[in-house]
């Protein structure tokens, strides 16, 4: 039988490292709350700079306002426009040692000789691309690169509950796709697949699964913690 003394010291003990848990837990979530609220910003102006994309180029189409936007920004390897159930548009810069070979296209021309080459009866998503050639967009200049068309998945009217969340599965796919260095030409039709999982949930169900994840992931972090207040 313990003590009241041992009772008393094994319970300062308890206090003292539930206290320590406390204390990680707080810090790692103040950290946690400013790293997300620096990324929320960054996100903001990336959506600013995508929605006012035709504003800010002053570009008379979407084929010639990427172009304009590679010019402008000549670190970018690459841009992407989402067009709904039309599917999307990428423009990949390329470097070559055979430039001054290449023939000048009309960027708008490019993009309709693609569109021709879509097949209608392949419900499933696919990319057509381009070669390698300068893409010219009159008024703003010329890139040397690849114009890409990315079809999505032709769902079923009755099949479509919830468009929620459609582009952040597609941003996801792609900076997924990036990771395991994935091309583009099965980029595409993949971010094209995931999203098309994605609008067949309802956003209520949706959100449940992420919560459920996020409860595993606390009572894992919560763990670790203890463990290492334990240590």
């Amino acid at each position: 039988m313990k003590r009241p003394k041992d009772l008393v010291s094994n319970n300062y003990v308890e206090n003292q490292q539930r206290g320590k848990v406390d204390q990680l837990q707080n810090q790692s979530i103040d950290q946690s709350n400013q790293s997300i609220d620096q990324s929320n910003q960054s996100i903001d102006q990336s959506y600013q700079s995508i929605d006012q994309g035709k504003a800010w180029t002053m570009a008379p189409s979407i084929p010639s306002a990427l172009v304009s936007m590679l010019t402008r920004l000549p670190k970018l390897k690459f841009v992407v426009v989402t067009l709904g159930e039309e599917g999307c548009i990428m423009l990949q810069r390329t470097h070559n040692e055979n430039d001054a070979e290449l023939e000048e296209t009309d960027v708008d021309e490019c993009l309709a000789s693609l569109s021709q080459r879509k097949d209608s009866k392949v419900t499933s998503p696919m990319c057509i691309s381009s070669s390698v050639m300068k893409l010219k967009a009159c008024g703003i200049g010329v890139l040397t690169g690849r114009l890409l068309v990315g079809t999505a998945e032709k769902i079923p009217p009755l099949e479509l509950v919830d468009t929620t969340g459609a582009g952040d599965a597609f941003v996801g796919s792609v900076l997924y796709a990036l990771c395991t260095d994935m091309p583009p030409e099965i980029m595409l039709p993949f971010a094209a697949q995931v999203v098309s999982r994605i609008i067949q949930l309802s956003s209520v169900l949706y959100v449940q699964i992420l919560q459920f994840r996020s409860l595993r992931m606390q009572k894992w972090y919560h763990c670790r913690l203890a463990a290492v207040a334990d240590i």
